[in-house]
């Protein structure tokens, strides 16, 4: 893990202000792609979870691959759905 967001930070309101997409806000380089889904095992209200994501991705270029950044959170059977909730953080 290398970010953790708060303050009502759910998934797409999190990928909708880091891909540089649409103007909000507008930061280079975009990641307006996205890649296939890959799946994460986390710990959160006691217990494992499972979660997947497709990521935020930029475009692959000739000479280096496509930055991205995959963001996990509680599946869509566990509430909050697409956001964690831990006492402890």
């Amino acid at each position: 893990m290398r970010f953790l967001f708060r303050e009502n930070a759910d998934i797409d309101k999190v990928k909708n202000r880091i891909d540089g997409c649409g103007g909000d806000p507008s930061i280079s380089p975009q990641a307006c792609n996205s890649g296939s889904a890959k799946y994460h095992a986390f710990n959160d209200q006691g217990y494992l979870q499972w979660d997947e994501d497709g990521d935020k991705k930029e475009v692959n270029s000739c000479s280096v691959g496509a930055h991205h950044m995959r963001l996990y959170a509680n599946p869509w059977w566990v509430y909050p759905y697409d956001r964690n909730y831990n006492v402890t953080w």
